[in-house]
């Protein structure tokens, strides 16, 4: 019997300081689940879809200026992520509302949802396969 409680007591000390080092570890990330940035790559369908239910979406053209002319999708704005004030024109922002990102073929645009996490943008969204998949999608464009 005295064994069974030696044993007791062992694995009641190990879980509680796993259970510390859970809380330790949290508290120096300084986040919580409602702090985290999420980046999700979406379909062209999904994509449109999402923007089209947004009040008023935050979409950004993340190519050149001449990209950006040639062909963009509606309401969108351009801030290309190769100029040196990406950041400080993406600060115009708002960072608490989604953020909808595409460049001509999703590299650019995986580049820019990453300044924007370090920003502290909360919910980024990138086209997967830019607006070449959007075009292939048959969806339309200004």
């Amino acid at each position: 019997m005295k064994i069974f409680a030696l044993l007791f007591c062992i694995l009641l000390s190990f879980q509680s300081c796993k259970e510390k080092n859970e809380t330790t570890i949290g508290l120096e990330t300084g986040t919580s689940k409602t702090e985290q940035t999420t980046i999700q790559v979406v379909s062209p369908n999904t994509f449109q879809k999402q923007i089209s239910q947004s009040e008023t979406p935050q979409i950004v053209d993340v190519r050149t200026l001449e990209e950006f002319e040639d062909a963009h999708l509606a309401g969108a704005v351009n801030i290309s992520v190769t100029t040196g004030n990406f950041q400080e024109k993406a600060a115009a922002l708002n960072k608490n509302a989604p953020v909808y990102l595409y460049c001509r073929s999703g590299g650019r645009s995986a580049r820019a949802a990453q300044e924007l996490e370090e920003m502290g943008f909360l919910e980024i969204y990138d086209l997967e396969g830019g607006i070449t998949a959007w075009q292939a999608a048959g969806l339309p464009t200004e």
